[in-house]
């Protein structure tokens, strides 16, 4: 769940569930979180599902 601001920027503050469900399988936002902010140059993350047909969902990351 967010918000642009008047600058066209994005504001994570929360979101709707903190799992995703992919191909039957319970995978925590926060830990796909962790793993992508171990990664040279990432500051700040939110990851969110996707519906997509086959998984379910799909994890999805802004970075």
């Amino acid at each position: 769940i967010g918000f642009f601001d008047s600058d066209n920027r994005l504001h994570l503050v929360g979101r709707e569930k903190d799992i995703i469900k992919v191909k039957g399988n319970q995978v925590p936002c926060q830990l796909l979180e962790a793993i992508a902010l171990q990664c040279p140059g990432v500051r700040e993350v939110a990851v969110v599902g996707k519906p997509e047909r086959t998984y379910g969902h799909v994890p999805v990351a802004f970075v």
